[in-house]
């Protein structure tokens, strides 16, 4: 592959660290629907890694992160439904992304009209709250459908921290002049038109 790094020392120990930041590009250009440059960073993950990243938490949270703009609400949750590889190694950095995952997990859930959705949005309350970002999203789910001032509540919430596409998806769910706004500040951003479950 042109431009990876070369030497005895890449090629004995390829760096996991770098694996994050390229699943996250990825992700973002799933979200902007350019597939070719998703492909690419996929590649450069698998270039500078040992180890299925995918099957770690953080690879779980943007590949349902990606689903769910999709409309995929259903593959969403059988993505973070399965139990990260296990690995002693790396079991701090899994925990990190938990309530990160337990946030999508209770979106997807809503989404699909599980029958153990309540159990779900409890679960995920208890391991998100310590991270308010998270825990807007599990309102958010637990909002839908209608729950118009709770859907402002959690747009204020993202709005307030910055988290321009958390803000943009909470409006759209919110219908009418919102959506339009919402789906119009997503366009500015780049991103694909954001689908209704399929």
């Amino acid at each position: 592959m042109a431009g990876r790094p070369r030497g005895p020392s890449w090629a004995k120990a390829p760096s996991g660290s770098l694996a994050r930041g390229a699943y996250a590009a990825a992700a973002l250009y799933g979200l902007r629907g350019d597939q070719a440059a998703r492909a690419a960073w996929l590649e450069i993950m698998d270039a500078v890694t040992v180890t299925d990243w995918r099957e770690r938490r953080f690879g779980q949270f943007f590949d349902a992160l990606l689903l769910l703009h999709q409309g995929h609400a259903g593959e969403a949750a059988s993505v973070l439904e399965r139990a990260p590889r296990r690995d002693p190694a790396h079991a701090f950095q899994d925990g990190v992304w938990e309530p990160w995952c337990a946030a999508l997990r209770a979106e997807a859930a809503v989404l699909t009209i599980r029958p153990d959705t309540a159990a779900c949005l409890s679960a995920a309350r208890a391991m998100t709250s310590d991270n308010p970002i998270a825990v807007a999203i599990v309102e958010r789910a637990a909002a839908l459908p209608g729950g118009h001032d709770e859907l402002i509540g959690a747009a204020a919430v993202f709005e307030a921290a910055g988290c321009r596409y958390q803000w943009a998806r909470t409006l759209a769910f919110i219908g009418g002049a919102e959506r339009e706004r919402g789906e119009s500040a997503l366009a500015e951003m780049g991103a694909a038109p954001m689908a209704w479950p399929l």
